[in-house]
């Protein structure tokens, strides 16, 4: 087999872009489906709201070569969330992170997909939030797993959160919002 071969199978095969998390069990479903005025949640005195965003990329970068033959190439998803935090107990929050998101259809229960997240930008570092004090997160799927739907343009979803601070896990919805396709 020529180098060039070894080469393209290694990527086409063993680029981690093409897998996923297996184990990724999905965040629990709501006991009563989210609308558009769960934009702001208070857990544990903290006020938490949420922007989700989604779109899939129709210029995706990364891919070599054409299709296989009969296969049909889907746009990669992602997601962008910002959490903006507002602490109103008297205690520090610590270590603040959203851990994965699980999106469901809009006014169902029906899972769609569940990502683990990872944070955009310095911001997103912060350690603590002092009582009083708020704060902005940004959070994007990560990347280095390509997931491809065929989705319909105007599709409603809303997630589930997991989120943790100062040890503790809690579980938040968005509000429902539409696939934004940009690219």
């Amino acid at each position: 087999m020529s180098m060039f071969k070894v080469f393209v199978f290694i990527l086409l095969f063993c680029n981690p872009a093409n897998k996923g998390p297996s184990d990724l069990v999905k965040v629990s479903s709501p006991k009563n489906i989210p609308t558009e005025k769960d934009t702001l949640q208070v857990v544990d005195e903290i006020s938490i709201k949420t922007n989700l965003y989604i779109w899939q990329d129709r210029m995706p970068k990364g891919y070599i070569g054409p299709p296989k033959k009969g296969a049909e190439r889907n746009a990669p998803l992602f997601l962008t969330l910002d959490i903006a935090l507002k602490n109103n107990s008297k205690k520090k929050i610590k270590n603040f992170r959203a851990e994965k998101i699980t999106l469901f259809y809009d006014k169902t229960k029906k899972e769609f997909k569940t990502f683990m997240l990872t944070k955009v930008n310095e911001n997103s570092l912060k350690t603590e939030i002092n009582p009083l004090d708020s704060t902005e997160f940004n959070f994007t799927n990560d990347r280095r797993y390509a997931f491809s739907p065929k989705i319909e343009k105007e599709e409603r979803f809303y997630a589930r959160l997991l989120l943790s601070w100062n040890g503790k896990k809690k579980i938040i919805s968005t509000s429902p919002v539409v696939v934004n396709f940009v690219y």
